[in-house]
Parts: structure tokens; C-alpha cells; sequence
């Protein structure tokens, strides 16, 4: 395996933490920064996608089913209301029925 060279620059704050972590685990400073880039990258590559799914409770996707069902009982009556209303209105229209002239002498459609 051949190894690429990089140069990192450290703030004064994480070179201290480095050099005390390396210190405490009795490393040099070069291993303890190759460990936690190790560390970090083994940290951001397998982190746990986060779902909505999986972060739910049963209670709380229970409520999320109930209030779907509602609103597709909700989008069904709309849709089936518009619908019956252009139904009605082209029927009319086809008739040449005008529903605002002479409102007391029009007789319902067979």
C-alpha cells in the first residue's frame, strides 16, 4: 500500500489536545493525529443514516396513520364534490339550462 503525504495545520487548542492525548496513551503526537483522523473518518463513514422511520415511536406513527386516513377521507370527498359538481354543471350546460334565469320554472334533469 502506498501512503500519501499530507500537511495539516493545527489551532494551538487541538495541538495541546493532541499532544495530551498522545502523552496520555504514550504515543507521539504523529500516531495519536493519524489514530484520530482514523478515528473520524471511521466515525463520519459508518454513521447511522437518520430516518424519519426508524426515529418514530409506535405511538407517534400510529397518530401519522390516523391523520393520512383522515386526510385521504378528506381528498376522497373533495374530489368526489368537484367532480358531481362538474357533472352537474356541464349536464346544465349541455341543456342550455342557466341556473341564475327564471329561478321558479325549472324543472330537475331525468
Amino acid at each position: 500500500m502506498k501512503h500519501v503525504q499530507h500537511t495539516v495545520r493545527l489551532s494551538p487548542a487541538l495541538n495541546r489536545a493532541l499532544a495530551s492525548v498522545a502523552q496520555q496513551r504514550g504515543l507521539s503526537s504523529y500516531q495519536a493525529l493519524k489514530r484520530a483522523i482514523e478515528t473520524g473518518l471511521g466515525q463520519m463513514t459508518n454513521a447511522p443514516s437518520a430516518s424519519v422511520g426508524a426515529a418514530l415511536s409506535g405511538e407517534e406513527r400510529a397518530t401519522l396513520s390516523a391523520r393520512l386516513a383522515l386526510i385521504e377521507a378528506l381528498t376522497d370527498r373533495s374530489l368526489f364534490t368537484a367532480s358531481a359538481a362538474y357533472v352537474y354543471a356541464r349536464r346544465g350546460a349541455l341543456r342550455g339550462w342557466v341556473p341564475w334565469a327564471n329561478l321558479g320554472t325549472w324543472t330537475p334533469l331525468r
